[in-house]
This record gives C-alpha cells, sequence and structure tokens, in this order.
C-alpha cells in the first residue's frame, strides 16, 4: 500500500504481511508477521516483526534504519518489540505518516541484552 496514493507521489510504502498455520484445535493461528513502514521522502524505515530469530521461535522485534537503502533486505539489527495486531501497528504507522515525523530509532532497545559487563 503506498500513502497518499492515487496519482500523487508516493510519500510512504506499507506493507502488511500475515501468516497463519492451523493449530492443534483447528483454528488458524498466526505463524509470522511482517509490518513495514518506509519513509520515502526522508529514506527511513520502521519494520514490525515475529517471526524466529537466531533459533529462538516466535520472537516480536523491530528494526529502526534511518537513511534506509530499500535494496536492503533485514536493516542493522533486531531491535526489542512487543507482540503487535495489524490494526494496533497500523494505527502507529498513520501517526507517523499524519505528523510528518520519521520514528525515534533511539528509543528501542537491542533485542538481545549484553550481560557480560
Amino acid at each position: 500500500m503506498d500513502a497518499p496514493g492515487q496519482e500523487l507521489n508516493v510519500e510512504v510504502e506499507l506493507v502488511y504481511r500475515e501468516y497463519y498455520s492451523r493449530g492443534a484445535r483447528g483454528r488458524w493461528d498466526i505463524a509470522k508477521y511482517t509490518y513495514e513502514y518506509l519513509d520515502v521522502r526522508r529514506r527511513h524505515r520502521l519494520a514490525y516483526h515475529l517471526h524466529d530469530v537466531h533459533g529462538r521461535p516466535m520472537v516480536p522485534h523491530a528494526h529502526c534504519d534511518p537513511n534506509h537503502d530499500p535494496a536492503e533486505e533485514e536493516g542493522r539489527g533486531h531491535l526489542r518489540a512487543m507482540l503487535y495486531d495489524l490494526r494496533e501497528v497500523h494505527e502507529i504507522f498513520m501517526r507517523f505518516y499524519a505528523s510528518g515525523l520519521s520514528p525515534d530509532c533511539s528509543t528501542f532497545l537491542p533485542l538481545v541484552v549484553d550481560r557480560s559487563s
């Protein structure tokens, strides 16, 4: 999905993907998701993902990449994030778009805590 849409210049690209698998009780359970916000004008990416990371199953995490090159697959690294619903993350993305501001990547913490110090 692109915003603002119609024949106007694209300012933001939005990608929403959800994958489901049939659970033990015959219900459809979410298997993973990819929610992406790419600010085309400011070259900034915010993404929320749910998938396996480094052998850990179903890890909710974020990617926040200023000066993002759209050719990059994953970006800089995995950051901590909570589990999101599509409607929640869409609201977050639309607030950024409406405000004209880029996400503040300094508010995210690394996914892996370094306890070696």
